[in-house]
């Protein structure tokens, strides 16, 4: 009997290649890269207005893909566009005005190269000359903005003489209320210059991508983000959709053959289990395939994928969940420990279980549903939006 049990077990036939990588963002034309088509239409659809057109900030939780989507813009939007990516996490970009306006240069004539337009690069030592220092006046800052204008200027000839817009691409755009606080980065010039280009450039756009929106910024420095960004169309990045998650599952890369390697029931669990949240999908599905290599099994079963999500915590605790906690400010863990004990709960029952007053439940509630930590189900009530995350709260209690 026994030795018909083995016989009706899967052989263990090779290593089974992993194709996920979770917690990077995925460069341009990554098979890894589903969904977020919706966005790339609103911005297409957005873009075309010319005089009317709004600025563009992306907003979404950390590792939802805006970096991801931001690189695969090039692929998706039209040859009329020319998207340039900047990381303002990189080092040194603010190390002055005028590294900055010369990384910008850099980027848009790297772009204007590979589109086969000419233009001659900008002279850094022109802008290197009004570096700001402590024997030079911060007035001098401005005649670098003078300079980067005039060379922008010929970019825009070509721009008009092609028919075609720039789009500049911020990613983590919150580091410049931080570089704002470094001395010699005189961030209200900048916040003019991005409102100038808004105003009278209509060949070039601005996107900005980060957790926050212009709202919400100015805590540090005491200034007003929105009165510098009137017109703002908010793109928003979110789960997947169920079809998308199920392909990033199921067909990470075409030769995967996910029929052999997944079981009866393992892609909807691990869709139920993630709510299609992209990061995690991706490190489930990893510590999946490498557990599977590791007990030298060549096909997952439900039971397997509690054990990954048991490896997801173990790996990404001090880096993803443990920020995701740092984050979440006492009023939102209370409520996240009521909806973690009740499961499903109105605002009524949030409150009496959380001990917070009414207001403070409904301020809470809707920063938690902007961050996808909690969704709304059956009209006025409300639940974690993932049982990954309900798991998340438990552990979190005793940290």
């Amino acid at each position: 009997q026994e030795q018909d049990k083995l016989n009706q077990l899967p052989s263990y036939s090779g290593r089974i290649e992993n194709p996920y990588h979770p917690g990077n963002a995925l460069k341009k034309n990554d098979p890894l890269f589903l969904g977020r088509l919706d966005l790339v239409q609103i911005l297409e659809m957005e873009l075309v207005k010319e005089d009317h057109r709004p600025t563009f900030l992306m907003t979404g939780e950390r590792r939802m893909g805006k970096s991801s989507t931001l690189l695969q813009l090039p692929r998706f939007l039209g040859s009329r566009f020319l998207p340039v990516f900047y990381d303002l996490q990189s080092p040194g970009i603010f190390a002055s005005t005028a590294t900055f306006l010369s990384t910008i240069a850099d980027g848009i004539y790297k772009q204007f190269t590979v589109r086969n337009a000419l233009t001659k690069p900008l002279d850094s030592q022109m802008l290197g000359e009004f570096s700001p220092s402590s024997t030079f006046p911060t007035t001098t800052v401005s005649s670098a903005y003078n300079s980067f204008d005039s060379w922008l200027g010929n970019v825009e000839i070509i721009l008009e003489r092609d028919e075609r817009m720039l789009l500049l691409l911020f990613d983590e755009f919150e580091k410049l209320e931080e570089a704002g606080q470094q001395r010699g980065f005189e961030l209200r010039l900048l916040l003019d210059w991005f409102r100038n280009i808004i105003q009278y450039h209509p060949r070039v756009a601005l996107l900005f991508s980060g957790v926050h929106t212009f709202g919400e910024m100015g805590t540090e420095t005491g200034i007003n983000w929105a009165g510098y960004f009137v017109n703002v169309q908010t793109l928003r990045v979110s789960f997947l959709h169920e079809d998308e998650a199920r392909r990033l599952i199921s067909k990470p890369l075409s030769d995967f053959h996910s029929e052999e390697i997944y079981g009866d029931g393992v892609v909807e669990h691990i869709i139920h289990e993630t709510g299609g949240h992209p990061f995690l999908v991706q490190a489930v599905c990893s510590a999946l395939i490498e557990n599977l290599n590791l007990k030298k099994h060549d096909q997952a079963n439900v039971e397997d994928v509690s054990e990954a999500i048991d490896l997801v915590f173990e790996r990404w605790w001090d880096g993803y969940f443990r920020d995701l906690w740092y984050r979440t400010d006492h009023p939102q863990r209370t409520c996240l420990q009521a909806l973690h004990k009740l499961q499903t709960a109105n605002l009524q029952q949030i409150c009496q279980e959380s001990g917070l007053d009414e207001i403070a439940v409904r301020r809470t509630l809707q920063i938690l549903l902007k961050r996808d930590l909690v969704q709304r189900v059956e009209g006025e009530s409300y639940q974690i939006s993932t049982p990954i995350f309900s798991e998340w709260v438990e552990r979190a209690q005793y940290m």
